[in-house]
């Protein structure tokens, strides 16, 4: 493949190129979803942002995101916490931020009009609500439903202990080249009572 592809030996970088990329998305996967007692091996290494927000959890009820749903997190988050609104901000799925969307689209008004025609921002109470297109949409029994984190993004300390390191070396017996990434890297909330998880969120509804 190496030898008789269209990019010569420039292949070689496009594959370094677009491992990189996948090596990021990778990173985000393991941010949010890393779980020690899960037995894919990337997302055992550690406990990510969902697995370690524990202090405030409010249940959905597997009903889609809606704006009772932000207030109950909203009032789950401790008051110290609220004094800054505009560091604040709601992550969930890219289904859920869809839904929410939609949700407020069908008001029959001029803002109602903006989230469909245009991209519009979406707020709840001044707090922007981010998707994450890592976060999970089969959570819950019937593998529909996603998460919701209401914290300060700076809440989350992600930290990389050194530069990601890239090996190469090729194998003369097989006509292969090897491409090994390694990176040491952490998460810990700064605050983990300043985190508030919101879960059961319908975001996937089947269709028979």
């Amino acid at each position: 493949v190496i030898e008789d592809n269209i990019e010569s030996d420039m292949f070689k970088k496009t594959v370094m190129t677009m491992m990189s990329e996948h090596v990021a998305l990778d990173m985000d996967d393991l941010l949010v979803n890393g779980d020690k007692t899960s037995t894919d091996q990337l997302l055992s290494v550690l406990d990510g942002m969902l697995v370690t927000a524990t202090s405030h959890v409010v249940n959905a009820g597997v009903a889609p995101i809606n704006k009772s749903i932000l207030k109950a997190a909203v009032k789950s988050m401790p008051s110290k916490y609220n004094r800054n609104k505009a560091k604040q901000r709601f992550f969930t799925s890219e289904d859920a931020y869809t839904d929410y969307q939609d949700y407020l689209a069908d008001r029959a008004t001029v803002v109602g009009d903006k989230f469909l025609t245009e991209d519009a921002p979406i707020r709840y109470a001044s707090r922007p609500i981010i998707s994450i297109p890592v976060m999970p949409d089969n959570l819950g029994v019937a593998n529909n439903c996603t998460n919701i984190l209401f914290t300060d993004p700076k809440n989350a300390r992600w930290g990389i202990w050194r530069k990601v390191k890239v090996d190469t070396d090729r194998d003369i017996t097989t006509g292969e080249w090897l491409m090994v990434v390694t990176v040491r890297c952490g998460f810990v909330w700064k605050e983990q009572d300043a985190v508030v998880k919101v879960t059961n969120v319908l975001s996937l509804i089947h269709i028979s």
